[in-house]
């Protein structure tokens, strides 16, 4: 015989009394004057307050109000917030790391490498940490330091391909081409891309495959100035500097304060006798980033072999101010070989 299923026994309503009501209603009016309050004195203030924060308006500024979006909690993202984060725990590094990456993006360089090793104190196996690092000091012209960053992250971290790639690209640009070439395989091994190709064509001096390879990546990404800055960087160390001249000024038609196009820019000028134009280049790249000895580097061996002693000695003497042992790796980097800089501001004194 079919079982036959009992129903559920059925939800009772609540039922609310005329009294519950009355009493509900009552609530409300006397919530009423409360609830009007604390939006005036604070859901006013709090919205007024957000609407200006994205906006440039400034306490008694004469100036109109502008709406600036973002920008000023990009600023406070990039310095309060992780400063505020490592002052209260001293040992996050995430907070380091990423304060680091901030202050590269603000081209702070020495600050950025200082974060970085903090970093790398609280956790040495921090890949992001020491490629940043890396980054850094390339950029303050410490490349001896960066190149060593580099090799310790690929002994901590085998397969990390971004390692491989600075590496490979440093070495090569370097005239290390030898060394160059294991780096940038692996590199692609581990993550195929246009780029690391050309660079590896280039080094196994296949101009025409790695041109081809750059401007395969340019078409994919037009508005890239830093691509057009590696297929003039490759054409200009294969001897073909019209076609090197055309892509760096085409890197500044889309990106006038690109450091690297300035100083490439200014090294083929060099090479093809455009004194003044050189001179301008390194110092347009010396005002891009004030606090790198790398430029006066140049505009010192630029004066230096015209001639003009005093004002190589003066850029010289700049450039050891503002980073002593980055300014001797410049300029063993610019000679390809090892040449302190206080050995040249010597000769340089004494051939005035």
């Amino acid at each position: 015989m079919a079982s036959v299923a009992t129903p559920a026994q059925p939800r009772r309503r609540s039922r609310r009394t005329k009294l519950a009501r009355r009493q509900t209603r009552l609530a409300w009016l006397l919530l009423v004057p409360s609830l009007a309050v604390v939006a005036l004195v604070a859901l006013y203030p709090l919205g007024k307050t957000v609407f200006q924060s994205f906006t440039d308006q400034e306490f008694l500024a004469l100036e109109p109000t502008k709406w600036v979006g973002f920008d000023n909690y990009t600023q406070l993202f990039h310095d309060s917030l992780f400063r505020h984060s490592i002052a209260v725990s001293e040992r996050n590094r995430i907070a380091h790391t990423f304060l680091g990456l901030a202050l590269l993006e603000k081209e702070q360089f020495g600050d950025a490498a200082s974060a970085f090793r903090e970093s790398l104190a609280l956790n040495p196996n921090d890949e992001l940490a020491r490629n940043g690092l890396s980054t850094a000091l390339a950029a303050s012209g410490n490349t001896n330091a960066s190149e060593q960053e580099l090799r310790d992250a690929i002994a901590r971290n085998p397969n990390g391909v971004d390692a491989y790639r600075q590496l490979g690209r440093m070495l090569l640009s370097a005239g290390r081409r030898d060394e160059a070439i294991p780096m940038l395989e692996k590199a692609i091994a581990l993550k195929p891309d246009d780029t690391t190709r050309a660079s590896l064509a280039a080094a196994h001096g296949n101009i025409d495959e790695a041109a081809a390879l750059y401007r395969r990546a340019i078409a994919a990404n037009p508005q890239s100035a830093e691509g057009h800055n590696d297929l003039a960087a490759m054409l200009a160390s294969a001897g073909k500097e019209q076609e090197a001249l055309a892509e760096y000024n085409e890197a500044l038609r889309l990106d006038p304060h690109q450091y690297d196009v300035r100083m490439n820019l200014g090294a083929l000028l060099s090479r093809m006798n455009d004194d003044a134009g050189a001179v301008g280049q390194f110092e347009a790249a010396a005002k891009e980033r004030p606090k790198s000895p790398e430029p006066h580097v140049y505009l010192a061996l630029t004066h230096a072999g015209a001639r003009r002693f005093d004002k190589a000695i003066e850029e010289a003497k700049q450039a050891m101010a503002i980073d002593h042992a980055a300014a001797s790796s410049s300029l063993s980097n610019a000679l390809r070989r090892s040449l302190t800089i206080d050995q040249f501001l010597s000769d340089l004194q004494q051939q005035r």
